[in-house]
């Protein structure tokens, strides 16, 4: 028998949900709350293997959120049941060391299974959450180093390689030159160069350089 708890801010969604996971056998709803801190107060001395929740009852699914409930009880999982599956909002759960992921538009089977799974010590991301993931590192993987940057890594690597010094971008960007130093430390270490040579090579194959930084050199 699995033992569940449900964390979901609307109670008819709470109790739908309930009466749902308790018609498929093998499940027991141990607790139901609204939000995180009723729920921790229900698991005092409880037994829980996997804690449905959504992420707008763990005040947007932060540590301190998933360690109120944690620093309760021992070997349960969380399954994360979400309307909002955006890119951020899944790593943000899989950085909190959640590794079970739901979107509420998913058929009931994926729920069930990603209960079961949890409860074997086993991850589960639904099909949605599953192509969002993937789509997200076949597009990174597909672009350009220098498209991988910030917008002010970006920015210090666009004029070093037009003929800035250090203190000329420190200087426009109100800057310290010890800032842009360490962003031009991180930026070559992003897209792999070892060498201010190979950056100006590879900026000038990417078209990064403008005509009068060329017609200077």
């Amino acid at each position: 028998m699995i033992h569940v708890g449900i964390v979901e801010p609307y109670e008819i969604l709470r109790k739908g949900l309930s009466s749902l996971i308790k018609e498929c056998g093998g499940m027991r709803i141990v607790a139901e709350a609204g939000n995180v801190a009723d729920m921790a107060a229900q698991l005092e001395g409880a037994r829980i293997d996997v804690l449905v929740l959504e992420p707008l009852a763990a005040w947007g699914l932060n540590l301190e959120a998933v360690r109120v409930i944690q620093s309760k009880m021992d070997n349960f999982r969380i399954l994360v049941f979400s309307e909002s599956t955006a890119e951020d909002k899944v790593q943000a759960a899989l950085r909190a060391g959640i590794v079970g992921f739901v979107s509420k538009r998913a058929r009931l089977s994926e729920l069930i299974q990603g209960i079961q799974n949890l409860a074997r010590g086993e991850p589960f991301l639904c099909a949605e959450v599953t192509a969002k993931l993937t789509n997200c590192i076949i597009n990174t993987f597909s672009k350009h180093p220098h498209e991988l940057l910030s917008n002010r890594e970006l920015e210090i690597l666009l004029l070093l390689v037009n003929g800035k010094s250090i203190a000329d971008a420190a200087h426009e960007l109100n800057l310290s030159v010890k800032t842009v130093s360490t962003h031009k430390m991180r930026l070559m270490q992003k897209m792999e160069l070892e060498s201010f040579s190979k950056l100006v090579q590879y900026a000038t194959a990417h078209g990064l350089i403008s005509n009068s930084a060329k017609d200077s050199n």
